[in-house]
């Protein structure tokens, strides 16, 4: 039997705060596969691919090769522009839920109104080009939000946030752009890794990025 871990990606800070000293493992762990995800690096997409590759060099010597490491990237998180509307419009959506049940002000809905627009026309920048058939009731969805009568604003606001659960369920061809996945696997590679863990099957069928994974990984 073999054992790997997903670690968190530096050994020295993970040591201090959240008790894993996983650099000094390699004892009882046969693969290292560290989370090293956009999601715990701030800045643009291209500084993280600059980050994946130095982080990387440093944890292959932190476990001085002891055991095999292999660069782990997960596919959501290279998305963070592209996915950011849909937790917006859904932090609006709730938003405006608290003010239909604790009678909020109108400048609260107004608020509300005005974050989930916001959101909405940068889904619909890039929704409508991809997928027309869909975009179009989303915004007729949206449309409906702000000019529901107070009795049946909850209702537009369920079948809206319904819908948007759908599309992110099941995003078109494309939404996710494939090269970012190939970069940042490219990145990864530029570090020698003892292979690249892709996180998770799940996210990449949800992302369609199965063909970029075949012809990144030279399938």
């Amino acid at each position: 039997m073999e054992l790997s871990a997903a670690v968190y990606k530096n050994p020295i800070q993970s040591a201090r705060f959240i008790g894993q000293q996983w650099h000094r493992w390699n004892q009882w762990i046969d693969v290292y596969t560290p989370m090293t995800y956009r999601s715990h690096f701030a800045g643009s997409f291209d500084s993280y691919l600059d980050h994946l590759e130095e982080t990387t060099r440093r944890q292959l010597e932190w476990i001085r090769e002891g055991r095999p490491l292999e660069a782990g990237i997960a596919t959501t998180y290279l998305y963070r522009e592209e996915l950011k509307p849909f937790d917006d419009m859904n932090d609006a959506i709730d938003v405006l839920k608290d003010v239909q049940q604790v009678a909020g002000t109108r400048q609260s809905r107004e608020v509300g109104l005005k974050q989930l627009n916001e959101a909405h026309d940068h889904l619909q920048a890039r929704l409508s080009d991809l997928d027309p058939d869909r975009a179009r009731p989303l915004a007729a969805l949206a449309s409906a939000v702000g000019k529901a009568d107070p009795g049946r604003a909850p209702a537009a606001l369920d079948e809206l946030a319904k819908s948007l659960a759908a599309l992110r369920a099941d995003l078109p061809p494309g939404f996710c752009p494939p090269q970012k996945l190939a970069q940042a696997i490219d990145a990864a590679r530029r570090a020698h890794p003892g292979g690249i863990a892709i996180f998770a099957a799940g996210s990449v069928t949800r992302e369609k990025l199965w063909p970029a994974l075949e012809k990144a990984l030279g399938r």
